[in-house]
């Protein structure tokens, strides 16, 4: 198997690449996540000083099993996003980010940063919450059994005797 391109590198690296940018393309699958195709679009790394900012947009083709029907069903998974994830230790006053974004994920800045696992955690995020082939999906196939069986389990019989005997 060829080794990803997707691989974990440290933080610092970012400071000796140009615009303290780094992108891959995207065209392969992503580890430990299943989809009928390869991942395919684009990512990128930006070292802002006090924080990375991670923007994404990927797609590829999953298959899901249809929580109505269970029948399964290829979806198309599309993710457009972009992450700002918090340098602990950097000081405030390097901060470039506008207040109203929140960084809810950190990473020491002599740490390393893993995109494929980033790109794994977004692809899963992306995935429906509720999974329905179709809008108009009629669920299960009903039986088509028009009369209740005749057969009755003796277990109930004591039971029907006195529906039976409250019915007259």
């Amino acid at each position: 198997m060829a080794r990803s391109l997707l691989r974990a590198f440290p933080i610092q690296q970012l400071l000796q690449q140009p615009q303290q940018t780094r992108s891959w393309e995207l065209a392969e699958p992503v580890e430990g996540f299943e989809s009928l195709t390869p991942v395919q679009g684009e990512l990128t790394v930006r070292h802002g000083h006090s924080f990375l900012e991670v923007t994404a947009t990927a797609e590829t083709i999953v298959n899901l099993t249809c929580d109505r029907c269970l029948c399964c069903y290829n979806h198309r998974l599309q993710v457009n996003t972009r992450e700002l994830i918090w340098l602990r230790g950097e000081t405030p006053e390097l901060m470039e980010w506008e207040p109203e974004d929140e960084l809810e994920e950190s990473l020491p800045p002599d740490g390393s940063f893993d995109p494929q696992q980033w790109l794994y955690e977004q692809l899963c995020l992306a995935l429906p919450l509720r999974n329905v082939c179709a809008e108009d999906c009629p669920g299960p196939a009903q039986p088509e059994s028009e009369s209740p069986p005749s057969v009755v389990d003796d277990r109930w019989l004591a039971l029907a005797k006195l529906r039976d005997r409250l019915g007259e």
